[in-house]
């Protein structure tokens, strides 16, 4: 929308399949500066929205028409279990910095603290059909390189470090494509991704991209945006989104 529109940021909504749209609801003015940073449609009951944003997360149960707050925190990113529709996670921070995962067993009407990482700056989300108990977190520390790669087994209760980086020579986040170097751009590219067949297949990216074929516990780059390394792929540099492809597990889009 134009700069001199009423409404910044919102929930917007079509029914004709996209060829129009209109407000909900949800709306902030464009001085109030808020972001919307993801929305979730129940599969089974398509008035059940949640919405996370940088004021908290929203729920709706009429479609848009009307929203709650039922948590409050900046959202970035909010995931939904692979089979069950009720159980949701969330990762949001507060104004002291403290970097919190959040997990949902109601379908986003109340959300419970399971984890916090005092020494990150950003976390990314990825589940799998593969094995539906497993979440998995890459988290970026406080100089925007890797802090740690965490496991869970149990749905998001409880979480494991697999994998860190030690002295700045095992820091997938770096510009470097061999991974020796400190820092990163984990304020503006993270991602994480799981192969829908196998949950040991697990992708990450930052400025360049790895994966990993044991659950996370060791990676390789898998292309990097300089010529550093013979025999591996160049790709424009910064990862914001990896997803395979819904009907051919084997395809990734980047």
């Amino acid at each position: 929308r134009n700069a001199s529109d009423t409404y910044s940021m919102g929930v917007f909504k079509s029914t004709d399949g996209g060829i129009t749209w209109d407000t909900t609801g949800l709306q902030y003015g464009f001085t109030e500066q808020k972001k919307t940073n993801g929305l979730l449609i129940n599969p089974l009951d398509t008035n059940s929205l949640t919405l996370a944003t940088s004021a908290g997360i929203f729920k709706s149960y009429d479609a848009g028409a009307t929203w709650q707050s039922r948590q409050t925190a900046f959202f970035q990113q909010i995931i939904q279990h692979p089979a069950d529709t009720a159980i949701m996670y969330a990762y949001g921070y507060t104004t002291s910095g403290t970097g919190q995962f959040y997990r949902s067993d109601n379908g986003g009407f109340s959300w419970q603290i399971t984890a916090s990482f005092p020494s990150t700056r950003r976390i990314e989300i990825a589940v799998t059909k593969a094995n539906p108990a497993i979440v998995k977190l890459v988290a970026a520390g406080l100089d925007y390189g890797l802090e740690g790669i965490y496991n869970s087994t149990d749905t998001g209760k409880t979480f494991v470090k697999i994998f860190d980086d030690q002295n700045c020579d095992s820091n997938i986040l770096a510009s470097s494509s061999r991974g020796n170097r400190c820092g990163g751009q984990g304020w503006y590219d993270l991602t994480i991704q799981i192969s829908p067949v196998n949950e040991n297949h697990v992708i990450v990216g930052g400025v360049n991209t790895w994966f990993s074929t044991d659950g996370g516990e060791n990676w390789t780059v898998a292309n990097q945006w300089n010529n550093t390394l013979t025999g591996v792929t160049i790709v424009h540099a910064d990862k914001h989104c990896h997803k395979f492809h819904p009907m051919q597990p084997g395809v990734l889009y980047e």
